[in-house]
């Protein structure tokens, strides 16, 4: 995975790079979540 999971940057604008990619996954994630639960629930 890139940028490494624990790597924070080593200045201002890495950080902020980093910040927007997390942000955008976390985005991402959220938009499959009721897919995901959906396929969950027909599991059990």
């Amino acid at each position: 995975m890139e940028p490494d999971l624990m790597d924070i940057g080593s200045n201002l604008g890495d950080t902020i790079k980093y910040k927007n990619v997390h942000e955008e996954l976390i985005s991402k994630l959220k938009a499959k979540q009721d897919n995901i639960t959906e396929l969950l629930t027909r599991a059990d």
